[in-house]
């Protein structure tokens, strides 16, 4: 069970939306669905050469109280960063909580 006292930072919950273009191609666009208290556990960051260049990834790992219907299409916003969701535990639904593990791609 996740303590309240531990919820100290706040993300945003990203869900897509798919609209048609004129042409009829399909553009997808993010939509601010719910603003979530988090215990920020983890954080860890990588340098990798692709595509000809120097890249970097930082990940974070965030434990929020348990939400149904959310998938790794969704997005989390974090202060001025946007994560992708690679993986969300779910396996603390009984006790309440799931685990968000994201990445941003620099």
């Amino acid at each position: 069970m996740i303590s309240a006292g531990n919820l100290t930072e706040r993300i945003t919950l990203q869900k897509p939306t798919v609209t048609r273009g004129g042409d009829g191609s399909e553009i997808i666009a993010y939509v601010a669905e719910k603003t979530v208290w988090v215990e920020r556990v983890k954080t860890s960051g990588r340098e990798f050469y692709a595509a000809q260049r120097m890249n970097a990834e930082v990940s974070e790992v965030f434990r929020i109280r348990y939400r149904s219907g959310m998938d790794t299409r969704w997005r989390v916003g974090y202060g001025t960063r946007i994560l992708e969701l690679t993986f969300i535990d779910d396996s603390g639904k009984r006790d309440g909580e799931m685990i968000l593990h994201c990445k941003e791609v620099v």
